[in-house]
């Protein structure tokens, strides 16, 4: 499977690429989802792995989306954002 490609296709993974991007934080798709990709099944949570805040990260994609809520976890310097029935985790 061609995981870029895959991925391109959706506008999530682009939205926080550039997010990223712009903030200079390397962004990567990590957990169970990649796992289930693999495996050809679908999963509607997304974990990212970013090297920078999480936080950060997650306001930037929450603005590029349209200012969607964030739910943010200090304790652990990780958010969340619920993108129709999916949940990325940042």
């Amino acid at each position: 499977m061609d995981f870029k490609t895959h991925l391109n296709k959706d506008t999530v993974f682009s939205t926080v690429a550039a997010a990223g991007t712009k903030l200079g934080f390397p962004t990567y798709v990590v957990g169970g989802f990649v796992r289930d990709l693999i495996l050809n099944r679908s999963n509607k949570d997304i974990d990212f792995l970013c090297v920078g805040s999480g936080i950060k990260l997650a306001q930037q994609v929450a603005k590029d989306m349209g200012d969607v809520p964030v739910t943010i976890f200090k304790n652990f310097g990780t958010a969340m954002i619920k993108v129709g029935e999916r949940e990325l985790s940042l």
